[in-house]
């Protein structure tokens, strides 16, 4: 609705929303020189509650943002590429689903292949199984040609629906 400004200051919002609970995890288990772990289990925790809040009856958000900014906090790598290829499939295809999707299996595969240590290579894998698997009906509403696609373009025409 707001365009590009709308759209990097929701982003804004959105990191620092991030950001905040994954540094508590991490600096709970500081004090045993286990930061990453913490935050990885963090990040977790942080995906599962935007795919399925308690409080909203189960019915979450894409979880795009916290997907990347968890896999920053583990491996900066991981985390930079999940974001590279989400923002590639998202410019190319205007589908954050897709995007989203995309961007779970490239963080499957990177932390397979660069990740050492039980819980940062089961956290990041199983928040990105879950995040496909929230994605779902989202890819056959896709197969189906439906599903909503992301416009960058400022949109007023919800301001022709009020009565003067």
């Amino acid at each position: 609705v707001y365009g590009i400004k709308g759209i990097l200051m929701l982003l804004a919002t959105e990191v620092v929303k991030d950001v905040v609970p994954i540094l508590i995890g991490g600096l709970a288990l500081i004090f045993k020189g286990h930061f990453t772990e913490g935050c990885a289990f963090a990040g977790f925790c942080l995906v599962m509650g935007r795919l399925w809040p308690i409080f909203y009856n189960l019915k979450g958000s894409h979880a795009t943002i916290a997907l990347i900014i968890a896999g920053m906090f583990v491996n900066f790598s991981l985390g930079a590429a999940v974001g590279v290829v989400i923002l590639g499939v998202l410019l190319l295809s205007k589908r954050l689903g897709l995007a989203t999707v995309v961007g779970s299996i490239i963080m499957i595969l990177a932390t397979a292949l660069i990740m050492d240590g039980t819980i940062l290579v089961v956290c990041p894998i199983l928040t990105a199984a879950a995040t496909i698997l929230k994605h779902i009906p989202e890819l056959v509403r896709m197969t189906k040609g439906l599903g909503e696609k992301i416009e960058l373009k400022e949109d007023l025409s919800y301001k022709f629906d009020e009565k003067f």
